[in-house]
């Protein structure tokens, strides 16, 4: 191969999906107001479900992104360089963020921490020695994690990216669907909020918006992908209605909401939720979230830095509220503005740092990853003799 041929042309790499771009706002700014719940009323729109919607999301883009890549590869006896090109571009497009807020957390917990938001020193060594052994999730459903909690989920979404090459080398692409619908079933048997003997485990190991997402892909390889496109959903009216209903779904259902008419384990309704999402944005005929256009760009710049948001959002909470409390004998020991002064810190740190992190961090590394990659793709390997076609 030569080694000057496009990352795209090496790792296939379809274009930006923007309605996914769109979804990941949502997700984002559901988990910020969520968390934001820490100073100021349950606002009611924010949700830890915009977490499912991510899970559903990355298993759909990762699919999409490298299944093809890893089918040309496994035939062409090559799966091991193919494996390690992949992680490779997963290490440097998600490491470098997460490992620089976490160590931003661990030194305003040893020296910006009047406020205790950042919670005790050595916790934060902890949860930094969790994330790096990729037990972040099991540490949380333990009790063992009290700062930087919402790492769970990228431990998770890690372990899930270890072994995607594993499961696409083991099945073959007609047995695939098979799987991702047994796991998803299997998802749906335990309760996961009222499990006594492991509690919190099956919570942190939710894989069914994962293998939703990866389902969905599958799905769309299919010529009956297309005989059931919800060609309705033109309609702009249609269209945005069943979004709102679906996110009203994300939204009311942790809550009880829909009370006797959902049955147990709501987890399962609500991974259910997001792939519908992920399924109308994958045709990308403008049928999700068909807002106005200033609107849309909008969504679209939130959602291609959600992944930075989501690292820095907990951060840029704990430095408004070390900020004003360094303010408030000015102010007052209880000024009557204190949330909208927090509000305020949050609202210009978050997008700011989000942006530099984006351009600063994110992208120059992602370029760094697509790299190396290209270059491990272009050593000669032996050929590993692959499996036979079933």
């Amino acid at each position: 191969m030569n080694e000057n041929v496009s990352p795209e042309a090496i790792i296939g790499k379809p274009g930006i999906n923007l309605e996914i771009e769109y979804l990941r706002a949502i997700a984002i700014l559901m988990v910020v107001l969520v968390h934001s719940e820490n100073f100021f009323p349950p606002s009611g729109f924010g949700q830890w479900t915009g977490v499912d919607l991510f899970f559903c999301i990355s298993g759909y883009v990762i699919s999409r992104a490298f299944e093809p890549f890893f089918d040309k590869h496994i035939a062409e006896g090559r799966w091991w360089t193919a494996a390690r090109a992949f992680w490779v571009r997963r290490i440097f497009r998600l490491a470098p963020s997460a490992w620089l807020w976490l160590a931003v957390s661990v030194f305003c917990s040893w020296s910006f921490n009047q406020s205790g938001w950042f919670r005790a020193f050595d916790d934060n060594l902890r949860t930094a020695a969790y994330f790096l052994a990729f037990i972040t999730n099991f540490a949380l459903a333990h009790g063992s994690v009290h700062s930087n909690g919402h790492y769970w989920s990228l431990t998770l979404e890690d372990q899930f990216y270890f072994a995607f090459p594993f499961f696409l080398f083991l099945f073959r692409r007609h047995w695939r669907w098979l799987t991702f619908l047994l796991l998803i079933f299997l998802q749906s048997i335990p309760d996961r909020s009222i499990t006594e003997r492991y509690p919190g485990y099956f919570w942190v190991t939710r894989l069914d918006a994962l293998m939703w997402g990866c389902l969905i892909y599958q799905f769309s390889r299919s010529a009956l992908y297309w005989k059931l496109e919800p060609v309705f959903c033109r309609f702009r009216i249609i269209a945005l209605a069943i979004n709102v209903a679906l996110i009203y779904c994300l939204i009311k259902l942790p809550t009880g909401f829909f009370g006797p008419y959902i049955g147990s384990n709501a987890e399962s309704k609500i991974a259910l939720a997001s792939a519908g999402l992920v399924f109308l944005a994958s045709f990308e005929r403008g049928y999700v979230l068909p807002v106005p256009r200033p609107l849309q760009a909008v969504l679209a710049w939130i959602g291609a830095r959600s992944y930075g948001i989501y690292l820095i959002h907990i951060a840029v909470f704990g430095f408004a509220q070390e900020i004003w409390l360094r303010c408030l004998p000015f102010l007052g020991q209880d000024p009557p503005g204190r949330l909208y002064m927090y509000a305020a810190v949050a609202l210009v740190l978050t997008p700011v740092l989000a942006e530099l992190n984006f351009r600063y961090i994110e992208t120059p590394m992602r370029k760094v990853g697509v790299r190396m990659a290209n270059r491990i793709l272009t050593k000669p390997e032996p050929r590993l003799q692959p499996q036979a076609a079933e």
